[in-house]
């Protein structure tokens, strides 16, 4: 029996990847029908191949630490995947290149399809140039001219790179209509983010503080990054007005600032609200501490400032929330947000405006039996429509096609 191809990702993530992203769809779901590879950086320095849910890995050396000169060594070390790549191709054991936001390395990958006779697949996830060059507007250090730099780099070849590739993966139904002139309509096939529906019927932990704090306070928590591009400020001033009418409540932060003088400004802008006993920072959480955590929240917020690089996204934090069964309050100005939180029934969906947004808290807070039902639709609109294994289902038919047609021309 002719052994089948193989599919390669190159991913910007490291590993063991565990962030609520779609490289778990395809280690996890897909991996099950298609014999997947990844090239990921890790901190290994022996036993090189790995495997990850149902896929096999191979590793490229990396350096720990987060100061800037180690991420510099850390992305010339990242070229190291390129060549593995090409060792690979010239052994002709691929058939699809799938390459998740790099736009330059699909750039320089794109030419070898006419000798080695493979699929490029792009997936874009965000448009990471916009928000570099967001990122240049609200710093106010040096870094804003790397982040400019780095925001027209990515934009420049990104253009490029979805023109050529065979298919092109946005993140939501919204961002292929905004791609429509650059790329024709038959090359895209949207894929937003999910839950893993394994993950969120495993047994929670038991949390001592916030078991405590619970049986005195109404919890309610927002995750994520807090960057400022999120505009995190603003979710403190709603959390502020909120408790004008609700002082029995707390608000947990999980995640962290882009730099430590973000979260120093943060806890500042609590200080000057007068919130600074309320808001608790958990730092970033695992993705199973986070659902321990949650399973004490009576509700989540799902806050994104409705800039042009927001609006298309795909909210993997209002997915998380209603599939573990809390009740969001979300703005508007999110398409695939609006969407979701319309269709299912699990949240209040207000204007970006902090009178709406703490009004509608505290209508939630005030009313457990809404919550409840909330809850309880919020969680299975969610499994159903945004599981790993229903968007595993639709874009199958991309990866296992290509074996048939290539069986055939065999």
């Amino acid at each position: 029996m002719k052994k089948q191809k193989k599919v390669v990702i190159l991913s910007y993530y490291r590993f063991p990847c565990t962030h609520a992203v779609l490289e778990n769809v395809f280690a996890k779901e897909l991996g099950k029908k298609v014999d997947m590879l990844w090239f990921f950086q890790g901190e290994f320095s022996k036993d090189k191949k790995q495997r990850w849910h149902n896929s096999q890995v191979v590793l490229s050396r990396a350096v720990k630490g987060n100061h800037y000169l180690i991420k510099f060594i850390n992305k010339l070390m990242g070229w190291q995947k390129l060549f593995q790549l090409l060792r690979f191709l010239m052994s002709g054991d691929i058939n699809i290149v799938l390459v998740r936001d790099l736009p330059f390395e699909a750039f320089l990958i794109a030419p070898l399809r006419l000798f080695f006779k493979f699929k490029l697949y792009y997936q874009y996830s965000s448009p990471l140039g916009d928000m570099h060059i967001g990122n240049s507007e609200i710093d106010n250090t040096l870094i804003r001219f790397w982040h400019l730099f780095q925001g027209h780099y990515h934009n420049f070849f990104v253009k490029k790179v979805i023109k050529t590739a065979d298919i092109i993966f946005p993140i939501t139904n919204f961002f292929k209509k905004t791609l429509l002139v650059h790329v024709a309509e038959e090359k895209m096939i949207p894929i937003t983010m999910g839950v893993d529906e394994d993950l969120l019927n495993k047994d929670k932990k038991e949390i001592g503080f916030l078991k405590k704090m619970k049986e005195k306070y109404f919890l309610i928590t927002y995750f994520g990054t807090l960057g400022f591009l999120r505009n995190p400020q603003f979710i403190l001033k709603v959390f502020a007005e909120v408790k004008k009418q609700c002082p029995e409540c707390k608000l947990i932060l999980m995640g962290k600032t882009a730099y430590s003088w973000q979260e120093k400004e943060l806890k500042l802008t609590c200080s000057y609200l007068g919130i600074e006993k309320d808001v608790i920072f958990t730092g970033q959480l695992d993705r199973n501490d986070l659902y321990d955590y949650l399973y004490y929240c009576d509700l989540s917020l799902s806050i994104i400032p409705p800039h042009s690089y927001y609006k298309i996204s795909s909210p993997t934090k209002l997915y998380e929330s209603l599939g573990n069964g809390v009740p969001v309050v979300a703005n508007k100005g999110i398409y695939e947000q609006e969407k979701v939180v319309l269709e299912s029934g699990g949240g209040f969906l207000v204007d970006y405006e902090i009178i709406s947004l703490s009004n509608a808290i505290v209508e939630m807070l005030n009313n457990a039996d809404l919550r409840k039902e909330m809850a309880k639709k919020g969680r299975n609109y969610v499994i159903n429509h945004y599981s790993y294994r229903k968007i595993a289902k639709k874009i199958l038919p991309y990866f296992t096609d290509c074996y048939r047609k290539d069986s055939g021309r065999k």
